[in-house]
């Protein structure tokens, strides 16, 4: 759905602060095989919605996309 521009803008504005708390949980969750499918996707989503979200360094969302860059997975870099 956050694919097209237009969906991931109205998602970004109107769904903001469940958008981040989703993002975050999804993006912290264990580094298991068998979640990596859902991480991946959040991912994907964070990718889309976040060109619209302010952030700040403190936030936990960009604490967590930060997170993502020492894994070993490069579907999570």
């Amino acid at each position: 759905m956050v694919l097209l521009t237009e969906n991931a803008y109205y998602v970004s504005r109107y769904a903001h602060g469940l958008l981040r708390d989703f993002l975050v949980v999804l993006t912290n969750i264990p580094n298991q095989p068998r979640l990596n499918e859902i991480k991946n996707d959040a991912l994907d989503v964070a990718e889309e919605v976040t060109k619209f979200m302010k952030t700040d360094p403190e936030d936990p969302l960009w604490i967590s996309l930060l997170g993502c860059l020492e894994s070993s997975d490069r579907a999570h870099i």
